[in-house]
């Protein structure tokens, strides 16, 4: 059976337009009903992204333990020394996953949350969206 996350396996990354950060706004507003702030200044390069992520940190997420992860929960990640790349959390069967529009392969993939190191990536820390930013709040 499909998972959620197949639709969006190969879209092409495209600086500015569709990005990590662009990735995970459509996958909460497409698969979970949230609607996901993310502030419109991307940067231009690493110091720009991580600024970028001081303001999701601040303004949209909430951190929390990695004991209470759960699917459709976002994987803050560093790389090059600097917070600049996050992804989408999923677990299928015994194996946990992170959907995530990476820019040196030029699309989105998947790949394992053990293995994101192979990648570059350390894991900065698990954040869940802000309640206030679901669009059917009660």
């Amino acid at each position: 059976m499909p998972h959620w996350s197949d639709k969006y396996i190969g879209r092409p990354y495209q600086l500015h337009t569709y990005d990590c950060a662009s990735l995970i706004q459509e996958i909460a507003k497409e698969e979970f009903d949230i609607d996901g702030f993310i502030p419109a200044e991307h940067g231009s390069n690493s110091v720009g992204h991580q600024r970028q992520f001081m303001r999701y940190k601040s303004v949209s997420l909430e951190p929390i333990d990695k004991s209470s992860i759960q699917e459709g929960d976002l994987v803050l990640m560093i790389s090059a020394g600097r917070m600049n790349h996050i992804g989408v959390y999923y677990k299928d069967k015994a194996s946990e996953w992170v959907v995530h529009n990476a820019a040196q392969v030029g699309a989105v993939i998947r790949t394992r949350l053990r293995s994101l190191s192979q990648l570059g990536y350390a894991i900065e820390g698990f954040y869940r969206w802000k309640k206030l930013t679901t669009l059917h709040a009660t």
